[in-house]
């Protein structure tokens, strides 16, 4: 039986979804691309998290910056979503409060 991205997240962080990420994931099942910024559909947000063993971290792979180094993660706790180098998530280049912090900065193709 296939799970939900809710129900693979409690299990995962063993919390709920953040609320803002939750509003954001209903209202764009398929992800959203623009200005060189892809945040993921849920399925590939999963396999993303999975492939990288980042569950342990606390953390999930929602998104890239377009062809760079940079990947998008989103603290489960708390939702914060931080910009990080793909080869050393320890730097961040850019955090924010919410999903709806980085998605209000970037003009989206819907």
């Amino acid at each position: 039986m296939p799970r939900t991205f809710a129900d693979w997240f409690e299990a995962a962080f063993r919390q709920p979804v953040p609320e803002q990420f939750a509003t954001f994931l209903a209202a764009h099942p398929n992800g959203l691309r623009g200005d060189g910024i892809s945040i993921y559909a849920p399925e590939a947000i999963i396999g993303e998290t999975e492939d990288r063993d980042l569950e342990k971290e606390g953390v999930c792979l929602i998104g890239k910056c377009g062809n760079t180094i940079t990947d998008i993660l989103l603290r489960a706790k708390d939702g914060r979503v931080f910009v990080v180098d793909r080869t050393d998530y320890k730097v961040v280049d850019a955090w924010f409060a919410s999903i709806s912090s980085l998605t209000g900065l970037v003009e989206f193709d819907d």
